[in-house]
């Protein structure tokens, strides 16, 4: 008797027990076709009506609906010479394949409304002057056209955005160009000039330009080194042969023009942001003229979404005509372009 226990408590493990253990614990490698096939199997009970209707031979859908079977270790089908139908566990994996198939089909047609703007997000990113001067009335034209779009617009300096342009943070970025990154596709929007801005009482007020080097010992007020246009302004008093005296930096230009108009001090801005400020004074700058290019930034890396793509055409339309005015006003040959 002792002997009997041991033996059935020794005896030899049950392969089939472990092929069934194994086969439950392995997950099966199925694909989206061979679920196609079995469901067109199940629609039809016919597997050659079943592959016309998927425009493969029948070899090709019986070997994929076996393959199949072997992944999920059951029968689907019973098959005999006259006839196929579905077994119970062939009738219980049809709803989840149904659904399986389903979810992919409607995935599918999610991305395609999205490349036809019936939904979805874009993610601009754009430097402080464009925000105040253009981006509202570009943006108010493109969602009454396209109101399905949500729209996330951020206000950064120029390397934020080329940064946030190489992550995937931002499908589309304004700021100046050439783009310091290289993966960053730079294209020109608008040449734009920098003026010398002083109060309307400030001694150089009246004169109609004012050369680089004449500004190296006026207190001036600067946009922080972290944007471009600063560095624009930096090399042309580089290129003049003369230090600036800079009395005060920030990151926010309202700050400096508000500064500007209720003390001496003076500050190298966007000629855009001083038409139709009151209380401030514009005098052209020369030899050189300090210049900047907006530019339209997009990655060269990451997929490009047909939301960002009209987006970008609104944008270009947009500055067209500004741009084709302002480049044959900066190539007139009495001025010294930085």
């Amino acid at each position: 008797m002792p002997r009997q226990e041991s033996d059935r408590l020794y005896a030899p493990p049950d392969r089939e027990s472990d092929a069934v253990s194994n086969r439950l614990n392995r997950r099966p490698e199925i694909k989206l076709r061979q679920l196609r096939y079995f469901l067109a199997g199940a629609e039809y009970l016919h597997f050659s009506k079943a592959a016309e209707a998927q425009f493969v031979t029948q070899s090709t859908l019986s070997h994929q609906i076996a393959e199949l079977e072997l992944q999920i270790g059951q029968l689907l089908f019973n098959r005999s010479a006259k006839t196929v139908r579905l077994t119970q566990a062939g009738e219980i994996f049809r709803g989840y394949a149904t659904r399986i198939v389903g979810e992919v089909d409607a995935g599918c047609s999610a991305l395609l409304n999205l490349e036809q703007l019936v939904g979805g997000s874009l993610r601009i990113g754009a430097t402080q002057s464009f925000v105040h001067r253009h981006l509202g009335s570009i943006l108010g034209r493109f969602m009454a056209e396209h109101p399905a779009v949500r729209l996330h617009v951020e206000e950064l300096t120029a390397p934020q955005i080329e940064q946030q342009l190489i992550s995937g943070q931002l499908d589309l970025g304004i700021a100046f160009s050439p783009a310091t990154i290289c993966d960053i596709a730079a294209e020109a929007l608008e040449n734009e000039e920098m003026v010398l801005v002083t109060g309307v009482e400030h001694r150089l007020a009246n004169l109609s330009f004012v050369r680089m080097a004449d500004l190296a010992f006026e207190p001036l007020a600067f946009l922080s080194s972290d944007h471009t246009s600063r560095r624009h302004v930096d090399d042309c008093f580089r290129r003049a042969g003369v230090a600036p005296r800079i009395v005060c930096e920030t990151n926010n230009l309202a700050l400096i023009l508000d500064l500007v108009r209720s003390s001496d001090i003076a500050a190298v801005a966007p000629s855009c942001m001083v038409v139709e400020k009151l209380g401030l004074q514009s005098i052209r700058l020369t030899e050189p003229t300090p210049m900047r290019t907006i530019g339209l930034l997009r990655s060269r890396e990451h997929h490009e979404s047909a939301a960002a793509r009209l987006l970008a055409a609104a944008i270009r339309s947009q500055f067209n005509s500004i741009s084709s005015s302002k480049t044959a006003e900066v190539s007139s040959p009495s001025l010294s372009v930085c």
